[in-house]
């Protein structure tokens, strides 16, 4: 687990943060599986999953009961045969924050906020979710130069390869709404059946944990409360599990389980990939809420602690966002 952590001031009544930024270098496309596809996409899954061994490489895969949604670097995307993944047109780039709203650390509140509100008001689309230990912020490549500037010219960032500099150029938003969801994109569903837990597998058992994972990922019997989240970087092994994945890896695999349960809220529509300032819209009227953000290929997950979720309701309903059984 990161030691360093942001800090953190109050200024003009909202929450800003100070953290040091990375840019991953590796070239990146979003990718949806079927899931009556997996069994015949699973000696592929395998290879690119587990049996590669380059360093700095970036993978992640997430399934809940609709979709399958993996996050590929190119050359693996490319390793699959024609026709089976469903593949974005577009290459994106990441951005990694550590210690934003991350659960492993206590810093979370207003930060999914302050990290999108910029870039939707500057019309630039992102891709948002949230491992054990960072945030990152997937753009497309064309645009990485241009959410890079107005990440640095918003908020107090350094760039993890730069010095420090009072030379930011770039567009400076004041907070506010950055953009009106039409009607079919503000409709909401909640399950609160469904308890998802954050963990990280330690790195001295990364050997030993591959078999449990494939197991689950690959060869788990479908349940409607399903939902996974696997994320490998050079960085950390992170999982978001729910509770009867969670049992199904040994502890002494796991670096640490948080303890607080977080409850899934999944949007019902998506406008594709070239939509904007969804983010900054579902998190702005959350206020002091700790709230965590998931984007998958066909639509986009936030989740809020189990104790907050009545009030999460009530405040996305204020602003004319309605949940659906």
């Amino acid at each position: 687990m990161s030691n360093e952590s942001p800090q953190m001031e109050k200024k003009n009544n909202s929450m800003y943060f100070s953290a040091t930024v990375t840019g991953l270098p590796q070239r990146l496309r979003l990718a949806s599986l079927r899931r009556d596809q997996v069994p015949m996409a699973v000696y592929h899954l395998l290879r690119v999953f587990f049996m590669e061994t380059q360093n700095n490489r970036f993978i992640s895969y997430s399934e809940t009961h609709e979709e399958v949604s993996m996050i590929l670097e190119e050359s693996a995307a490319s390793s699959f045969p024609e026709g089976l993944l469903n593949l974005s047109t577009q290459f994106w780039k990441a951005i990694e924050f550590t210690g934003g709203s991350s659960p492993s650390t206590d810093l979370q509140w207003h930060f999914v906020k302050d990290v999108s509100e910029p870039l939707g008001r500057a019309g630039i689309p992102i891709f948002f979710f949230t491992t054990f230990n960072s945030d990152l912020i997937l753009v497309e490549e064309s645009n990485f130069d241009s959410a890079k500037r107005c990440l640095k010219a918003n908020l107090p960032i350094l760039w993890a390869d730069e010095e420090p500099t009072s030379n930011i150029q770039g567009p400076s938003y004041a907070p506010g709404p950055c953009n009106v969801l039409a009607d079919p994109f503000r409709k909401l569903q909640a399950f609160p059946e469904i308890s998802l837990y954050f963990t990280s597998i330690r790195k001295e058992a990364e050997q030993s944990y591959i078999l449990d994972l494939i197991r689950l990922l690959f060869y788990a019997p479908p349940r409607p409360s399903r939902f996974i989240s696997f994320t490998q970087n050079e960085d950390e092994i992170s999982l978001i599990l729910d509770g009867e994945s969670l049992s199904q890896i040994p502890n002494q695999n796991l670096e640490i389980v948080l303890e607080d349960a977080w409850v899934p809220i999944r949007r019902r529509q998506k406008a594709g990939f070239t939509e904007t300032g969804v983010v900054s819209a579902i998190s702005s009227p959350l206020g002091s809420l700790s709230m965590l953000y998931l984007s998958t290929f066909h639509t986009g997950w936030f989740m809020v602690r189990k104790e907050d979720l009545e009030k999460a309701k009530l405040l996305l309903s204020v602003v004319n966002f309605t949940f659906e059984q």
